[in-house]
């Protein structure tokens, strides 16, 4: 199992903005059960799907 470095941005204050959740936080993610949010996953290293398989965890914490 190879790990591949990646770096994932959340885009906080655009998707607080888009939750109507900008008031609570622009520092943390804070978004709405239901509704689309937008982060990017850039891999540090080259893919590919036919050979590695990726796994995305997300957890979620308390709520507001």
């Amino acid at each position: 199992n190879d790990v591949i470095t990646c770096v994932l941005v959340f885009h906080i204050v655009d998707n607080n903005e888009e939750h109507h959740t900008d008031e609570v936080s622009q520092e943390r993610l804070v978004v709405r059960r239901g509704q689309n949010f937008k982060m990017t996953l850039t891999l540090m290293q080259s893919f590919d799907p036919e050979l590695q398989q990726l796994v995305l965890t997300a957890k979620t914490g308390q709520s507001l």
